[in-house]
Protein backbone atom coordinates (compact mmCIF):
# COMPACT_ATOMS: atom_id res chain seq x y z
CA UNK A 1 0.00 0.00 0.00
CA UNK A 2 1.55 3.29 -1.15
CA UNK A 3 -0.07 5.66 1.03
CA UNK A 4 0.97 4.22 5.16
CA UNK A 5 0.59 5.24 8.78
CA UNK A 6 4.29 6.20 9.82
CA UNK A 7 2.80 8.53 12.89
CA UNK A 8 -0.74 7.51 13.81
CA UNK A 9 -0.72 10.56 15.54
CA UNK A 10 0.40 12.25 12.92
CA UNK A 11 -1.76 10.00 9.78
CA UNK A 12 1.18 10.69 7.41
CA UNK A 13 1.69 9.90 3.90
CA UNK A 14 4.57 9.30 2.35
CA UNK A 15 5.59 10.05 -1.42
CA UNK A 16 5.18 7.32 -3.99
CA UNK A 17 8.04 5.95 -6.30
CA UNK A 18 5.69 5.89 -8.79
CA UNK A 19 4.85 9.38 -11.11
CA UNK A 20 4.34 10.52 -14.01
CA UNK A 21 6.38 12.35 -15.81
CA UNK A 22 6.11 13.81 -19.62
CA UNK A 23 10.11 12.81 -20.50
CA UNK A 24 12.68 10.34 -19.80
CA UNK A 25 16.60 10.15 -19.67
CA UNK A 26 17.96 9.48 -23.48
CA UNK A 27 21.68 8.86 -23.98
CA UNK A 28 23.80 11.31 -25.52
CA UNK A 29 23.50 9.53 -29.41
CA UNK A 30 19.55 9.75 -28.72
CA UNK A 31 19.12 6.26 -27.25
CA UNK A 32 21.13 4.67 -29.40
CA UNK A 33 23.76 2.66 -27.02
CA UNK A 34 24.95 -0.42 -28.16
CA UNK A 35 26.34 -3.53 -26.65
CA UNK A 36 26.97 -6.34 -29.21
CA UNK A 37 29.33 -6.74 -31.88
CA UNK A 38 28.59 -6.57 -35.34
CA UNK A 39 27.15 -9.53 -37.11
CA UNK A 40 28.41 -10.00 -41.01
CA UNK A 41 26.32 -10.47 -43.73
CA UNK A 42 28.56 -9.73 -46.33
CA UNK A 43 31.04 -12.23 -48.77
CA UNK A 44 34.16 -11.42 -46.83
CA UNK A 45 34.05 -7.70 -46.58
CA UNK A 46 35.43 -6.60 -43.54
CA UNK A 47 33.45 -4.04 -40.80
CA UNK A 48 33.91 -0.66 -41.55
CA UNK A 49 35.60 1.92 -38.86
CA UNK A 50 33.35 4.85 -39.96
CA UNK A 51 30.28 2.22 -38.92
CA UNK A 52 28.71 1.87 -42.08
CA UNK A 53 28.39 5.36 -42.67
CA UNK A 54 29.83 5.52 -46.31
CA UNK A 55 26.72 5.69 -48.69
CA UNK A 56 27.03 5.95 -52.41
CA UNK A 57 23.32 7.35 -53.16
CA UNK A 58 23.50 6.99 -57.06
CA UNK A 59 25.24 3.71 -57.44
CA UNK A 60 23.03 0.84 -58.50
CA UNK A 61 22.93 -2.39 -55.90
CA UNK A 62 24.49 -4.99 -56.65
CA UNK A 63 22.50 -7.87 -58.29
CA UNK A 64 23.29 -11.40 -57.00
CA UNK A 65 21.82 -14.79 -57.08
CA UNK A 66 20.30 -15.62 -54.25
CA UNK A 67 21.01 -19.24 -54.93
CA UNK A 68 24.91 -18.51 -53.81
CA UNK A 69 24.00 -17.70 -50.39
CA UNK A 70 21.75 -19.89 -47.84
CA UNK A 71 18.40 -18.60 -46.99
CA UNK A 72 17.30 -17.22 -43.69
CA UNK A 73 14.33 -17.27 -41.20
CA UNK A 74 12.19 -14.85 -39.70
CA UNK A 75 9.04 -12.86 -40.11
CA UNK A 76 10.68 -10.15 -41.89
CA UNK A 77 13.80 -9.65 -43.85
CA UNK A 78 15.86 -6.39 -44.03
CA UNK A 79 17.92 -6.07 -47.01
CA UNK A 80 20.88 -3.57 -48.35
CA UNK A 81 19.68 -1.94 -51.76
CA UNK A 82 22.03 0.39 -51.67
CA UNK A 83 25.47 0.02 -53.37
CA UNK A 84 27.84 0.17 -49.65
CA UNK A 85 28.19 -2.68 -47.03
CA UNK A 86 26.37 -0.58 -44.15
CA UNK A 87 25.70 -1.14 -40.68
CA UNK A 88 22.38 -1.65 -39.38
CA UNK A 89 21.39 -1.44 -35.68
CA UNK A 90 17.77 -3.20 -34.21
CA UNK A 91 16.95 -3.11 -30.53
CA UNK A 92 14.54 -5.25 -29.28
CA UNK A 93 11.92 -4.42 -26.73
CA UNK A 94 12.93 -4.92 -22.97
CA UNK A 95 12.10 -8.25 -21.70
CA UNK A 96 9.88 -6.25 -19.13
CA UNK A 97 7.75 -4.56 -21.48
CA UNK A 98 4.16 -5.81 -21.95
CA UNK A 99 1.51 -4.50 -25.14
CA UNK A 100 -1.50 -4.45 -25.48
CA UNK A 101 -1.14 -5.68 -29.19
CA UNK A 102 -4.55 -4.33 -30.63
CA UNK A 103 -4.66 -0.86 -28.90
CA UNK A 104 -0.77 -0.19 -29.94
CA UNK A 105 -1.27 -1.37 -33.45
CA UNK A 106 -3.59 1.33 -33.92
CA UNK A 107 -0.63 4.17 -33.54
CA UNK A 108 2.81 2.37 -32.30
CA UNK A 109 4.82 5.49 -33.00
CA UNK A 110 2.45 7.21 -30.34
CA UNK A 111 2.29 3.86 -27.81
CA UNK A 112 6.06 3.46 -27.52
CA UNK A 113 8.40 5.49 -26.54
CA UNK A 114 12.67 5.02 -26.98
CA UNK A 115 13.33 4.03 -23.94
CA UNK A 116 11.29 0.57 -23.91
CA UNK A 117 13.89 -0.80 -26.61
CA UNK A 118 16.97 -2.75 -25.60
CA UNK A 119 20.43 -1.97 -26.59
CA UNK A 120 21.14 -2.88 -29.84
CA UNK A 121 22.36 -5.89 -32.21
CA UNK A 122 24.30 -4.73 -34.58
CA UNK A 123 24.19 -6.30 -38.17
CA UNK A 124 27.00 -5.69 -41.12
CA UNK A 125 25.06 -6.01 -44.65
CA UNK A 126 26.83 -5.95 -47.83
CA UNK A 127 25.36 -4.42 -51.00
CA UNK A 128 21.96 -6.67 -52.30
CA UNK A 129 22.08 -8.67 -48.72
CA UNK A 130 19.48 -9.48 -46.43
CA UNK A 131 19.06 -10.31 -42.53
CA UNK A 132 16.06 -12.01 -40.94
CA UNK A 133 14.05 -10.06 -37.92
CA UNK A 134 11.82 -11.25 -36.28
CA UNK A 135 13.80 -14.71 -36.18
CA UNK A 136 11.90 -17.05 -33.82
CA UNK A 137 8.28 -17.89 -33.47
CA UNK A 138 7.33 -15.92 -30.35
CA UNK A 139 4.17 -16.58 -28.92
CA UNK A 140 4.04 -12.86 -28.06
CA UNK A 141 1.24 -11.25 -29.97
CA UNK A 142 3.65 -8.57 -31.87
CA UNK A 143 6.65 -7.02 -32.51
CA UNK A 144 8.37 -4.20 -31.91
CA UNK A 145 12.13 -3.37 -33.36
CA UNK A 146 13.86 0.29 -33.67
CA UNK A 147 15.82 0.10 -36.67
CA UNK A 148 18.54 3.05 -37.59
CA UNK A 149 21.86 2.60 -38.92
CA UNK A 150 25.14 4.78 -39.85
CA UNK A 151 23.63 8.13 -41.38
CA UNK A 152 19.86 6.35 -41.60
CA UNK A 153 17.25 7.54 -39.36
CA UNK A 154 15.66 5.64 -36.88
CA UNK A 155 12.12 3.72 -37.59
CA UNK A 156 10.09 1.81 -35.67
CA UNK A 157 9.05 -1.69 -36.75
CA UNK A 158 5.75 -3.07 -35.76
CA UNK A 159 3.53 -6.27 -36.89
CA UNK A 160 1.54 -8.60 -35.39
CA UNK A 161 2.88 -12.03 -35.11
CA UNK A 162 -0.21 -13.79 -37.19
CA UNK A 163 0.87 -11.00 -39.82
CA UNK A 164 4.19 -12.44 -40.57
CA UNK A 165 4.40 -16.00 -39.60
CA UNK A 166 7.87 -17.34 -39.40
CA UNK A 167 9.21 -18.64 -42.75
CA UNK A 168 12.13 -19.63 -45.17
CA UNK A 169 13.43 -16.32 -47.17
CA UNK A 170 16.30 -15.45 -49.68
CA UNK A 171 19.08 -13.72 -47.95
CA UNK A 172 19.44 -11.30 -51.05
CA UNK A 173 17.43 -8.59 -51.62
CA UNK A 174 16.25 -10.02 -55.24
CA UNK A 175 15.18 -13.56 -53.96
CA UNK A 176 11.49 -12.50 -53.97
CA UNK A 177 9.37 -12.46 -50.89
CA UNK A 178 8.47 -8.91 -51.66
CA UNK A 179 6.16 -8.31 -49.13
CA UNK A 180 8.25 -9.84 -46.59
CA UNK A 181 11.35 -7.52 -47.52
CA UNK A 182 12.09 -4.18 -46.32
CA UNK A 183 14.80 -2.40 -47.98
CA UNK A 184 17.56 0.44 -47.03
CA UNK A 185 17.40 2.78 -50.30
CA UNK A 186 18.96 5.91 -51.08
CA UNK A 187 17.44 9.26 -51.91
CA UNK A 188 18.14 12.82 -52.60
CA UNK A 189 17.71 12.76 -48.68
CA UNK A 190 20.14 10.26 -47.83
CA UNK A 191 19.29 6.35 -46.71
CA UNK A 192 15.57 5.35 -45.69
CA UNK A 193 13.82 2.04 -45.01
CA UNK A 194 11.30 1.48 -47.94
CA UNK A 195 7.74 1.72 -47.38
CA UNK A 196 6.35 -1.31 -45.96
CA UNK A 197 3.28 -2.06 -43.98
CA UNK A 198 5.67 -2.72 -40.22
CA UNK A 199 7.52 0.21 -40.99
CA UNK A 200 6.29 3.39 -38.96
CA UNK A 201 8.21 6.62 -38.12
CA UNK A 202 10.26 6.33 -34.64
CA UNK A 203 8.66 7.59 -31.38
CA UNK A 204 9.84 11.30 -30.47
CA UNK A 205 12.97 11.65 -28.59
CA UNK A 206 10.96 13.39 -25.70
CA UNK A 207 7.08 12.89 -26.25
CA UNK A 208 4.12 15.54 -26.02
CA UNK A 209 3.38 16.72 -22.48
CA UNK A 210 -0.03 15.67 -21.98
CA UNK A 211 -2.42 18.54 -22.47
CA UNK A 212 -3.82 20.81 -19.79
CA UNK A 213 -7.49 19.70 -18.31
CA UNK A 214 -6.30 16.10 -18.94
CA UNK A 215 -5.87 13.80 -15.69
CA UNK A 216 -5.76 10.71 -14.40
CA UNK A 217 -4.55 11.29 -10.92
CA UNK A 218 -1.47 10.79 -9.59
CA UNK A 219 0.00 7.99 -7.73
CA UNK A 220 -0.10 10.06 -4.33
CA UNK A 221 -3.38 9.88 -4.73
CA UNK A 222 -4.10 6.80 -4.98
CA UNK A 223 -7.62 5.01 -3.74
CA UNK A 224 -5.96 2.59 -1.09
CA UNK A 225 -6.78 0.45 2.03
CA UNK A 226 -5.52 -1.97 4.69
CA UNK A 227 -6.42 -5.58 4.37
CA UNK A 228 -8.70 -7.55 5.60
CA UNK A 229 -11.83 -5.32 4.55
CA UNK A 230 -14.64 -4.84 7.48
CA UNK A 231 -16.89 -7.95 6.70
CA UNK A 232 -20.37 -8.37 8.55
CA UNK A 233 -21.87 -6.37 11.36
CA UNK A 234 -19.96 -3.76 12.82
CA UNK A 235 -19.75 -0.64 14.95
CA UNK A 236 -17.60 2.46 14.39
CA UNK A 237 -15.77 3.03 18.02
CA UNK A 238 -13.35 5.82 16.77
CA UNK A 239 -12.48 7.48 13.60
CA UNK A 240 -8.92 9.38 13.27
CA UNK A 241 -9.06 11.44 9.76
CA UNK A 242 -5.82 13.01 8.70
CA UNK A 243 -5.00 15.95 6.43
CA UNK A 244 -4.50 14.29 3.23
CA UNK A 245 -7.78 12.25 3.55
CA UNK A 246 -7.09 9.05 4.97
CA UNK A 247 -9.09 7.91 7.89
CA UNK A 248 -8.56 5.16 10.60
CA UNK A 249 -11.31 3.13 11.70
CA UNK A 250 -11.64 1.42 14.75
CA UNK A 251 -14.56 -0.91 14.74
CA UNK A 252 -16.24 -3.56 16.87
CA UNK A 253 -17.47 -7.00 15.09
CA UNK A 254 -18.37 -10.07 16.28
CA UNK A 255 -14.86 -11.28 16.28
CA UNK A 256 -13.70 -8.28 18.58
CA UNK A 257 -12.15 -5.23 17.98
CA UNK A 258 -10.07 -4.53 14.31
CA UNK A 259 -8.46 -1.54 12.58
CA UNK A 260 -9.28 -0.71 9.29
CA UNK A 261 -7.67 2.12 7.42
CA UNK A 262 -8.71 3.97 4.50
CA UNK A 263 -7.73 6.85 1.77
CA UNK A 264 -10.80 8.33 0.59
CA UNK A 265 -11.21 11.54 -1.62
CA UNK A 266 -12.10 14.66 1.06
CA UNK A 267 -15.33 14.55 2.35
CA UNK A 268 -16.00 10.91 0.95
CA UNK A 269 -16.05 9.32 4.58
CA UNK A 270 -19.67 9.14 5.89
CA UNK A 271 -19.31 7.31 9.18
CA UNK A 272 -18.59 8.51 12.42
CA UNK A 273 -18.08 6.89 15.94
CA UNK A 274 -21.22 5.70 17.07
CA UNK A 275 -22.58 4.22 13.82
CA UNK A 276 -23.33 0.97 12.56
CA UNK A 277 -22.72 -1.13 9.52
CA UNK A 278 -22.70 -4.14 7.64
CA UNK A 279 -19.70 -4.43 5.01
CA UNK A 280 -20.23 -7.23 2.24
CA UNK A 281 -16.72 -7.40 -0.53
CA UNK A 282 -18.15 -5.93 -3.70
CA UNK A 283 -19.37 -8.40 -6.49
CA UNK A 284 -19.04 -6.29 -9.45
CA UNK A 285 -18.80 -2.34 -10.90
CA UNK A 286 -21.96 -0.88 -12.15
CA UNK A 287 -21.35 -2.50 -15.23
CA UNK A 288 -20.39 -5.51 -14.19
CA UNK A 289 -16.74 -5.13 -14.65
CA UNK A 290 -14.37 -6.54 -12.62
CA UNK A 291 -13.38 -4.61 -9.37
CA UNK A 292 -12.16 -4.99 -5.78
CA UNK A 293 -13.72 -3.51 -2.59
CA UNK A 294 -15.92 -3.13 -0.01
CA UNK A 295 -19.73 -1.53 0.54
CA UNK A 296 -20.34 -0.69 3.93
CA UNK A 297 -23.90 0.23 4.54
CA UNK A 298 -24.81 2.25 7.66
CA UNK A 299 -27.36 3.28 9.66
CA UNK A 300 -29.60 6.68 8.89
CA UNK A 301 -28.92 6.73 5.40
CA UNK A 302 -25.32 6.35 5.18
CA UNK A 303 -23.38 4.26 2.74
CA UNK A 304 -20.07 4.11 1.75
CA UNK A 305 -18.64 1.73 -1.51
CA UNK A 306 -14.82 1.90 -2.64
CA UNK A 307 -13.64 0.11 -5.31
CA UNK A 308 -10.77 -0.21 -7.95
CA UNK A 309 -10.91 -2.18 -11.19
CA UNK A 310 -12.13 -1.95 -14.69
CA UNK A 311 -15.37 -0.23 -13.61
CA UNK A 312 -16.49 2.09 -11.45
CA UNK A 313 -18.80 1.04 -7.95
CA UNK A 314 -22.55 0.52 -8.46
CA UNK A 315 -24.27 3.78 -7.76
CA UNK A 316 -27.82 2.76 -8.07
CA UNK A 317 -30.30 3.72 -11.26
CA UNK A 318 -28.10 5.38 -14.24
CA UNK A 319 -25.51 4.73 -16.55
CA UNK A 320 -21.63 5.28 -16.36
CA UNK A 321 -19.47 5.12 -19.52
CA UNK A 322 -15.80 4.62 -19.67
CA UNK A 323 -13.98 6.39 -22.33
CA UNK A 324 -10.76 7.92 -23.01
CA UNK A 325 -10.72 11.75 -22.43
CA UNK A 326 -10.98 13.85 -25.55
CA UNK A 327 -8.23 15.32 -26.98
CA UNK A 328 -5.65 14.14 -24.42
CA UNK A 329 -3.44 11.93 -26.17
CA UNK A 330 -1.23 9.89 -24.04
CA UNK A 331 1.54 10.12 -21.16
CA UNK A 332 4.27 8.01 -20.08
CA UNK A 333 6.16 7.18 -16.84
CA UNK A 334 9.85 7.58 -16.44
CA UNK A 335 9.91 3.86 -17.61
CA UNK A 336 8.34 4.49 -20.49
CA UNK A 337 4.76 3.01 -20.23
CA UNK A 338 1.58 4.19 -21.75
CA UNK A 339 -0.84 5.88 -19.55
CA UNK A 340 -4.22 7.20 -21.75
CA UNK A 341 -6.58 9.48 -19.19
CA UNK A 342 -10.38 7.85 -18.73
CA UNK A 343 -13.34 10.11 -18.39
CA UNK A 344 -16.40 8.80 -16.58
CA UNK A 345 -19.60 10.14 -18.03
CA UNK A 346 -22.44 9.38 -15.89
CA UNK A 347 -26.35 9.37 -16.57
CA UNK A 348 -29.19 9.75 -14.57
CA UNK A 349 -32.28 11.85 -14.10
CA UNK A 350 -32.10 13.39 -16.89
CA UNK A 351 -28.50 14.63 -16.25
CA UNK A 352 -25.01 13.87 -17.38
CA UNK A 353 -21.68 14.72 -15.92
CA UNK A 354 -18.59 14.04 -16.70
CA UNK A 355 -15.61 13.23 -14.23
CA UNK A 356 -12.20 12.86 -14.87
CA UNK A 357 -9.69 12.09 -11.73
CA UNK A 358 -10.46 14.08 -9.06
CA UNK A 359 -13.68 14.93 -9.65
CA UNK A 360 -17.12 14.55 -7.64
CA UNK A 361 -20.95 14.80 -9.13
CA UNK A 362 -24.37 13.57 -7.92
CA UNK A 363 -25.05 10.16 -8.94
CA UNK A 364 -28.05 7.99 -7.25
CA UNK A 365 -29.17 8.74 -4.38
CA UNK A 366 -25.40 10.25 -3.34
CA UNK A 367 -21.96 10.80 -4.93
CA UNK A 368 -20.02 9.46 -7.11
CA UNK A 369 -16.59 10.27 -6.76
CA UNK A 370 -13.20 9.11 -9.41
CA UNK A 371 -10.03 8.99 -7.21
CA UNK A 372 -7.65 8.29 -10.78
CA UNK A 373 -8.76 6.81 -14.41
CA UNK A 374 -6.60 5.65 -16.73
CA UNK A 375 -5.62 2.51 -19.26
CA UNK A 376 -2.07 1.06 -19.70
CA UNK A 377 -1.55 -0.63 -23.05
CA UNK A 378 2.43 -0.57 -22.73
CA UNK A 379 3.37 -1.39 -19.47
CA UNK A 380 7.36 -1.65 -17.84
CA UNK A 381 7.06 -3.45 -14.97
CA UNK A 382 10.65 -2.43 -14.20
CA UNK A 383 9.42 0.50 -12.80
CA UNK A 384 8.68 0.37 -9.13
CA UNK A 385 4.99 0.63 -8.44
CA UNK A 386 4.13 0.55 -12.32
CA UNK A 387 0.45 0.27 -12.69
CA UNK A 388 -0.80 -2.82 -13.76
CA UNK A 389 -1.75 -3.54 -17.83
CA UNK A 390 -5.11 -2.34 -18.65
CA UNK A 391 -7.75 -0.04 -17.51
CA UNK A 392 -8.04 0.96 -14.22
CA UNK A 393 -10.30 3.18 -12.36
CA UNK A 394 -10.64 4.16 -8.79
CA UNK A 395 -14.20 5.28 -7.30
CA UNK A 396 -15.70 6.28 -4.50
CA UNK A 397 -19.65 6.47 -3.70
CA UNK A 398 -21.32 8.14 -0.87
CA UNK A 399 -24.84 8.60 0.48
CA UNK A 400 -25.21 10.47 3.72
CA UNK A 401 -22.38 12.48 5.51
CA UNK A 402 -21.16 15.51 4.15
CA UNK A 403 -23.27 17.73 2.16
Amino acid sequence: MQRSWLLLAALALPACEWRYAPQWPVAPDGGTTLDSPPTDVTDGVSWSPDGGSNWAPDAPPVQRNPNQFPPIQGALAIGNATASTLVVRVRPLLATVQLDCEQVAAAPSQWLSRNLFAPAQIWQVQSGRAFAVGVSGSKDACTALLVDGGSMPMALLFWKTGSYPVVSMPSTVDGGLADRLILVQNSSDGPHLSNHLAVHSAPPVQPAATPPGCAFGQAGDALEWTEPLPDGDGTVLDLATAPNGCHMLQWLGKTGIHTWTVCLPPGAMPFEPGDDFYASPLQGGHNLGQIQGVDLLGSAGKRLRAGRGQDVVYFGKGTAQIAPQPACGVGHDGCGSALEPLAVQVGGNGATATLVAGQTAAAGQGKLGIVRAFDVPVRNSACAGAPGMGRWVESVYTEGGEP
